[in-house]
């Protein structure tokens, strides 16, 4: 077909888009085009002839993709020709103002003219050249529109020559890296400055609305320089990995930091009355309708960029320019003064409003670098306050406004919000700060005021589950933001909290006296009590006896703080008080349980925290605390989610250390609460049990070794003792029975629970627990065939044994024998799965205990992997090898589908091969072979992620590594006589590691993953390519079988000869650095070979 010919076709496709009746056959035309061998030529023909912008659209598009496909077979006349006439369509263009065309030309051109960086053949294309040349075509010019071109073409440059927002290319990071070196060394500061000149010249009519869009594009290009990432070596590295794991830094217009201009680049933008402009440009942009202009958004985006950006380091480094200017033009354009922003915000200019607010946030941002210098500073014409006293005046106004509309949700919510994260990064630096401790405090009490004015109008309205979770994560935010406000404010906003705490509690006391409504002082109480926890505590970890250091900023207020810490434990005693009262919810039990629950985690015992003026006697805040949770259990029937916060976060908080675990077994509340367990008369269901026992058990850490295992006895036997007499009967009808199997749910819960609570204390009576129960469990797994909430509450007990108490069993005879018990758990589990024909039930009720095995299988690998002797080790694979062959048959074949379960294998097959890869090479071949098979099915699944990819390829590495270790000694190391293949899996491979080397390399050239997979699959293979090199030269034959080019052909062949030229004798770094360089040019070269098959 004629490229006539060709342009008809496609001009009557984009056509037919836009009818429902014919997309389905244009996006099969359309896509067969952008796909089809070597469209160049037909999409030049479409670019230059056709006068339909649909088809010019499809062709530029199709003419990027194919050029960055096709690019390493290309010959160099064509590389030139292509990028020239990309480069010319774009200028040719720069009257089409609004045309989608010209700018997929641009972004196209930016992109070939960084693909040939570095390439010989593109020398007169090369970036600094390139960039000279737009820039003196753009200072020369006098036609607006060509300069605007100009402009957006150094844009897209600069963007792509960042690594922060550059196109992946399949290149790897270090050719990345090495253009965006050259491209800063060479190129970015004549860009900057070409902007700021045209800018300059063209700000005068841009204030007309008579530039032709220049003003706008100059002010888009300094943007696009400011977001230039000025890293290297190492924290260029990591920059990489973050934007892999869909972090970019500055990607959404923010950073964690400021960011530090280059010496050429600062030279540039510091000159005297560089940004002069902008600033007058800004005045006549503000305000409607001008601020609707796109000069006027790009110019409010320079502002945030500016806010965020630092100087270079040097010996006398001046006040922070950019910063200032920025606040400077934020202030007086946007937010000053802050009554009249408001009013022409609501009036049509809330984006200005909003992007003036972003200004101050990105400021904050970077004020930890300079803010006693940035902060002090007072601009003329900005009045007499100084900018943090301006900053607070502005917050103040916008959280003042909400609170007076609690309920509203727009663009001042959003105001409100980013002020508060502002003022949360300025308050870690407000030392030495001229009047930033008073303006921390009032921002704060305008904070607390909206959110109490917030609590009492959602204490009229019904709730709305399905928003919970979200207004959840709202909440944490909001609390944490307004905590670090508070503590950099000090003292007095612990005052103002505990003047809070006593109003809202004395109102609530009021209702409950007088029978009145008090839903609002109580909504308000637990704004309160959730604001003073977050005040006096860090959340605590997850991990039990995870104690949070005492925040700095009290270590020198202690005072204060003990006066809020009486009001918080004020607030405990009213719930234990009037608990079960109508006017006390369950709500804020749970509220007041949380919030003890992390302010004891920081300063209970309290003797050694608070200061003895307090009064505060540990055994008195102990008695209380615990009298909390028994008042929700008690006073609260029923009431689980209570229940389990009780647990979880108040009693679970308080044993975190010795001292506190052992004023805990002297208090009276503490000793009932666990005879009330013991004896099973307090009444919680299993889902609470497990959490109560982890508590009470860890306090065992408080007594010595006799009195802990008498005390771990105490609470743990009573459901040891019931389930070995029911075990002992073993009678289906009785088990089965309505009335039994919950209290089965109960024991097993409870035992699980102290298990989970395991320290060093509690150790010698948990384990004669678990052996006592080894028996009984076995019974009854068969036993409950078919009820699988049981049946997972037992495999989650075994679990719990291997995870938690194991680790800490120092007898070797009684580790393998818990060790063995679960084994067997593991194999009567599996003969009941195998008998389940029908795949629903496995699915439901089998396959979700096997992350339970798994985390046991683990637990023994890890335990084991610290131990001495090869004997131990042969004795601790073997166990592990069988379990994980039992797991095998019940794996879903979707496995992919179920990525916890997935990982969760795949990590422990690795962890085994890593740590023990000589033990593993003494199994039997049949057992070593099927888990080497599991290596290779992994390989070959789709779906499951980078991660999954990652563990895979970590084992393989390990096995590749000890096969070529184990050669160099003299062993055989990996055949297929100890290693034979699980069906005809090896089949056309002469060798399990020539296998698994093929599949990886498909896995390299097939993956879509880009530089991702080939720098996780290097290290796996190239063990596996000095072991089996005639494995990659049958895998180039293969993979060029079809290839009619000779010249795709010899690449291919080139590329996979690269990669066993020269091996080395061993693994060492700087072979592993070779070979990586190497891998990713055969990625590139076979990728693009392979979609052209």
């Amino acid at each position: 077909m004629d490229l006539a010919s060709i342009q008809t076709v496609i001009e009557a496709a984009s056509n037919a888009l836009e009818n429902s009746h014919t997309r389905l056959e244009a996006e099969r035309t359309l896509l067969d085009f952008r796909c089809s061998p070597s469209p160049l030529a037909a999409c030049q023909h479409i670019l230059s002839h056709s006068s339909m912008p649909a088809a010019q659209f499809q062709a530029v598009l199709t003419l990027r993709d194919a050029s960055l496909r096709l690019w390493p077979e290309l010959g160099a006349p064509e590389r030139q020709g292509v990028t020239r006439f990309v480069l010319e369509q774009a200028l040719h263009r720069s009257r089409e103002s609004l045309s989608l065309v010209r700018s997929q030309c641009v972004l196209t051109a930016a992109q070939l003219v960084k693909r040939g960086h570095g390439d010989a053949s593109q020398s007169d294309l090369g970036l600094e050249g390139l960039v000279r040349g737009i820039v003196h075509r753009a200072l020369s010019t006098r036609d607006l529109h060509e300069q605007r071109t100009c402009l957006e073409l150094l844009t897209a440059l600069t963007a792509e020559c960042n690594p922060q927002s550059a196109s992946p290319m399949e290149k790897p990071w270090s050719w990345h890296d090495k253009a965006r070196q050259d491209f800063e060394r060479g190129a970015l500061a004549e860009v900057a400055l070409c902007a700021l000149r045209v800018g300059a010249a063209a700000a005068p009519a841009a204030a007309a609305h008579e530039d032709q869009g220049v003003a706008a594009a100059a002010l888009t290009t300094l943007c696009a320089v400011l977001s230039w990432g000025f890293t290297s070596g190492r924290e260029a590295l990591m920059m990489h990995v973050n934007t892999q794991l869909g972090d970019r830094p500055g990607g959404d217009g923010s950073r964690r930091g400021p960011n530090r201009l280059s010496q050429e680049v600062h030279a540039v933008l510091s000159s005297p009355g560089a940004l002069d402009w902008c600033l007058h440009l800004s005045a006549a942009l503000s305000g409607p309708p001008a601020c609707d202009r796109e000069a006027a958004r790009a110019m409010r985006q320079l502002a945030v960029h500016l806010a965020q950006t630092s100087e270079p380091l040097g010996p006398h480094r001046p006040a922070p320019t950019y910063t200032a200017w920025s606040l400077r033009l934020a202030f007086q354009a946007w937010l000053w003064p802050p009554g009249a922003a408001l009013d022409r915000a609501e009036r049509g200019t809330e984006e200005e409003f909003l992007d003036g607010c972003r200004v101050v946030a990105a400021a904050a941002a970077a004020a930890p670098v300079s803010a006693p210098r940035l902060w002090d500073w007072i601009e003329p014409g900005e009045g007499t306050q100084t900018r943090i006293a301006a900053a607070a005046e502005l917050t103040c106004a916008v959280l003042s406004t909400l609170a007076s509309d609690p309920q509203r949700d727009d663009w001042l919510t959003e105001a409100g919000r980013t002020l508060v994260d502002a003022w949360a990064a300025l308050a870690t630096g407000l030392e030495g700060v001229q009047g930033g401790a008073e303006a921390a405090t009032a921002v704060f009490e305008a904070g607390l005021r909206r959110g109490l004015a917030l609590a009492a109008a959602e204490a009229t309205q019904d709730e709305d589950e399905a928003g919970e979770h979200a207004e959840a994560a709202t909440l944490e935010h909001d609390l944490a933001c307004l905590a670090a406000i508070g503590r950099g404010a000090g003292a007095p906003v612990l005052a103002a909290v505990s003047s809070a705490l006593v109003d809202a509690r004395s109102r609530l006391e009021a209702a409950v006296a007088a029978a009145s409504d008090p839903s609002i002082p109580l909504e308000q109480l637990c704004w309160l009590l959730q604001v003073a926890a977050a005040l006096l505590a860090d959340a605590p970890g997850a991990d039990a006896g995870d104690s949070p250091a005492l925040p700095l900023a009290w270590d020198a207020m202690r005072d204060a703080a003990a006066a809020a810490s009486m009001q918080l434990l004020a607030v405990a005693q009213l719930c234990v008080t009037h608990g079960g009262h109508d006017a006390l919810s369950p709500r804020l039990l749970e509220v007041t349980c949380v919030s003890l629950g992390r302010w004891a985690a920081t300063w209970f015992p309290t003797e050694a925290s608070l200061p003895p003026a307090s009064g505060a006697q540990d055994a008195d805040v102990a008695q209380l605390l615990v009298q909390l949770a028994r008042t929700a259990f008690l006073a609260y029937p029923g009431e689980t989610a209570l229940h389990k916060k009780a647990s979880r976060r108040l009693l679970r908080a308080l044993p975190t250390s010795a001292p506190a675990a052992a004023t805990l077994l002297r208090c009276d509340s503490w000793l009932d609460l666990c005879r009330a367990v013991a004896s099973q008369e307090l009444l919680v269901s299993a889902d609470v049990a497990r959490p109560l026992l982890c508590a009470l058990c860890l306090a065992a850490k408080g007594d010595d070794a006799e009195g802990a295992a008498a005390y771990v006895r105490h609470l743990v036997q009573p459901s040891v003792d019931r389930l070995q007499e029911l075990a002992g009967d073993g009678r289906r009808d009785v088990l089965w029975r309505a009335d039994v199997t919950p209290r089965v749910l109960f024991w097993l819960e409870s035992v699980r629970g102290a298990m989970q609570g395991t320290c060093t204390a509690s150790v010698r009576p948990l384990t004669g627990a678990a052996q006592q129960l080894a028996r009984p469990l076995s019974l009854l797994l068969p036993a409950y065939r078919g009820q699988s909430e049981v049946t997972t509450a037992l495999l989650k007990l075994a679990a719990a044994v291997g995870e938690n108490l194991l680790p800490l069993v120092t007898d070797a005879q009684v580790a393998s024998q818990l060790s063995s018990w679960g084994l067997d758990l593991l194999r009567t589990h599996a003969r009941h799965a195998q008998g389940v024909s029908d795949l629903s039930v496995r699915q439901t009720e089998v396959q979700r205990d096997l992350r339970a095995f798994l985390k046991l299988l683990a637990a023994m690998a890890r335990s084991g992997s610290a131990e001495a002797g090869p004997a131990a080790e042969t004795e601790l694979v073997q166990v592990v090898a069988e379990g994980l062959g039992t797991i095998m048959p019940l794996l879903p074949p979707d496995l992919p589908a179920h990525p916890k379960l997935c990982h969760s294998f795949f990590d422990t097959v690795a962890f085994m091969h890593e740590t023990f890869p000589g033990a593993m090479a003494s199994l039997p071949p049949h057992v070593w072979g099927a888990l080497v098979g599991t290596l290779f099915q992994g390989l070959g699944m789709a779906g499951g992620g980078l991660a999954l990819t990652q563990v895979v390829l970590d084992g393989l590495a390990a096995l590749a590594t000890f096969h070529v270790k184990d050669a160099l000694a003299g062993g055989k190391g990996v055949t297929d006589s100890n290693v034979p293949g699980p069906g005809r899996e090896w089949a056309g491979c002469h060798s399990p590691l020539a296998a698994l080397l093929v599949r990886a390399l498909q896995r390299v050239v097939f993956e879509e993953r880009g530089a991702d997979v080939v720098a996780a699959a290097a290290p796996a293979l190239l063990p596996l390519v000095m072991a089996e090199p005639e494995a990659v030269r049958a895998f180039r034959a293969d993979l060029v079988h079809g290839i009619e080019d000779p010249q795709q052909q010899r690449l291919v062949s080139v590329a996979c000869e690269s990669l066993v030229a020269d091996l080395p004798q061993a693994l060492n770094p700087r072979a592993k650095a070779r070979f990586l360089s190497q891998l990713e040019s055969f990625a590139e070269v076979a990728r693009a070979a392979a979609r052209r098959k």
